[in-house]
């Protein structure tokens, strides 16, 4: 059990060596910090929204995802006036993320790919990280085990902490194969374009109830639509139009088992067109919306 000190709102718990993990329930918050030199930032939303400001660029980080952030970055934190936020903040150290490093890498499970003798630099692409991350995934379960009241998280400190720089090296060691899947000379320069599809992709996770144009996403990341398509295809390996497709049958499958009229589950999602519906639903999950309706009733 992690053992916490209330200062300035924010219930820290100050843990093994220089890790550290600190639950905050704040509104109406500003502050600019500088991450330490010998580890990484994790900023985890559980409930509202987060704004961070870096690099002249304002992330926006919302329910269930988190942002990371290198060593040795100014980083201004803005919480929404009159809106209460709830979330989990980590340092991570180095040292430990080379321990990790160390007794995970193996012939059959590798963390990071190494270019060059020697660990990783560590040095991580900063941006949003959504649902299907790695750590993303372990943060979310830490909720089970935290007293929102307290500040408390009901778990072993060293294995937290283990567990944390465990799945943000393997989240990681996707996004570097993900990057090196961009045809650009320069590794900044595939940093850079990784960064702006990953916004994209958040873009269109947000705007599933209301699709966009890709046109629209494009130019919202700053790329042309041929450039955007291309990259964002070089990362995910499908087309923006096929993602975005996708996150609209999967949000229709959930409304479905929830006992939506499938005719309502397909407007919510910008399907006109029942008939082109179907046959998309068919072809993504393998029975209609109407079977699924059947199997769902059948089993309650």
């Amino acid at each position: 059990m992690l053992r916490n000190s209330e200062y300035r709102g924010i219930i820290i718990g100050n843990i093994w060596d220089d890790n550290k993990a600190a639950f905050s329930q704040l509104r109406d918050f500003a502050r600019t910090a500088i991450t330490p030199s010998n580890v990484i930032g994790i900023k985890y939303v559980i409930k509202g929204c987060e704004n961070y400001y870096l690099d002249q660029r304002t992330h926006s980080v919302k329910d269930g995802s988190f942002f990371l952030v290198n060593s040795n970055r100014k980083l201004e934190t803005l919480l929404d006036s009159g809106k209460t936020t709830t979330g989990l903040c980590f340092n991570i150290e180095k040292k430990l993320l080379s321990d990790v490093y160390n007794n995970y890498t193996s012939s059959d499970q590798l963390l990071l790919d190494q270019h060059a003798t020697g660990l990783p630099d560590f040095n991580f692409t900063e941006t949003i990280y959504r649902a299907d991350d790695h750590l993303s995934q372990y943060l979310s379960s830490l909720k089970h085990h935290l007293n929102t009241v307290t500040g408390e998280l009901m778990v072993e400190k060293e294995q937290l902490f283990y567990d944390i720089a465990k799945n943000l090296l393997l989240a990681q060691s996707v996004v570097r194969k993900q990057m090196l899947q961009i045809r650009a000379n320069k590794k900044a320069t595939r940093e850079e374009l990784f960064r702006r599809v990953s916004e994209a992709r958040n873009i269109i996770d947000d705007s599933v109830l209301k699709p966009i144009s890709i046109e629209e996403i494009a130019a919202s990341v700053a790329l042309s639509e041929f450039h955007f398509f291309r990259v964002f295809k070089q990362v995910y390996g499908i087309s923006p139009y096929q993602y975005q497709m996708g996150q609209r049958l999967k949000r229709s499958k959930i409304l479905i088992e929830k006992g939506i009229l499938i005719s309502d589950a397909a407007e919510a999602n910008g399907f006109a067109d029942i008939s082109s519906f179907n046959k998309a639903f068919k072809k993504a999950f393998g029975v209609s919306p109407g079977q699924m309706r059947m199997r769902n009733e059948n089993e309650e």
